[in-house]
C-alpha cells in the first residue's frame, strides 16, 4: 500500500538523518580534542532556556525534574546498548553475519557513548537547579568538553567520539535493516 511504503521511508530516513547527525557530533568532539573547540552555541540554549525556567514558580523543580529526566534517558541508552534490545527490531533473515555483528557492535557501543553524554548533561541540568545557576546547564557541546577537561579527558572524549560515530553508523544499519512494518 501506497501509505504504508511513504512511512516505512519515513522511518528509514529518519534513521538516516540521525546517523548524521550523530557524524556532526563525532566530527564536534574531534575539533574539541584537537583543541579547535569553542564554547558552543548549544550551551548558550541550554543557558537560556535553565534561566527562564528558574525564573518561573517552582522553576527549581521543573529544571531538577528535566535533569532527572535527562539521565533516565541516558540509563534507557545503557540498558539498550548493553542488552542489545536495539537489534530485536532488525530483519535478521535479511542481513549476513558481518553487518549483523558489526551493527550489533556500533550499535551497542553507541548506546553507550550516548548514555554518558546524557547522564552528563542531566547530572549538569540538576546541578543548576540545586545552585540556582542557569550557566551550570550544558548542551552537548558542553558536555565534550567537559569530558575532554576532565582528567584523562582527551580519552575519554575520544571515546566517546568514536561511541558518538558508531551510534551514527548503527543508524545507517539501522535504517537498512530495521522491520518498519505496520504490523
Amino acid at each position: 500500500a501506497p501509505g504504508e511504503d511513504a512511512k516505512k521511508w519515513a522511518k528509514r530516513m529518519g534513521s538516516v538523518g540521525r546517523g548524521a547527525v550523530y557524524a556532526g557530533l563525532a566530527f564536534s568532539a574531534a575539533k574539541i580534542l584537537a583543541g579547535a573547540g569553542g564554547s558552543g552555541s548549544q550551551d548558550a540554549k541550554a543557558h537560556k532556556a535553565t534561566a527562564t525556567l528558574l525564573s518561573w514558580p517552582a522553576g527549581t523543580w521543573l529544571v531538577g525534574i528535566g535533569g532527572a529526566v535527562v539521565i533516565g534517558v541516558g540509563l534507557w541508552n545503557l540498558y539498550r546498548g548493553l542488552s542489545r534490545k536495539f537489534e530485536d527490531k532488525w530483519r535478521t533473515g535479511e542481513m549476513g553475519p558481518t553487518a549483523r555483528r558489526w551493527g550489533g557492535r556500533a550499535g551497542a557501543l553507541g548506546h553507550v557513548a550516548r548514555a554518558v553524554v546524557f547522564g552528563l548533561i542531566g547530572v549538569f541540568v540538576i546541578k543548576a537547579a540545586l545552585e540556582y545557576d542557569p550557566k551550570e546547564a550544558i548542551g552537548l557541546d558542553g558536555a565534550l568538553q567537559k569530558l575532554a577537561s576532565a582528567a584523562y579527558g582527551p580519552y575519554l572524549l575520544g571515546v566517546t567520539a568514536t561511541g558518538l560515530l558508531a551510534y551514527g553508523l548503527y543508524c545507517l544499519v539501522d535504517a537498512r535493516y530495521r522491520d518498519v512494518s505496520a504490523g
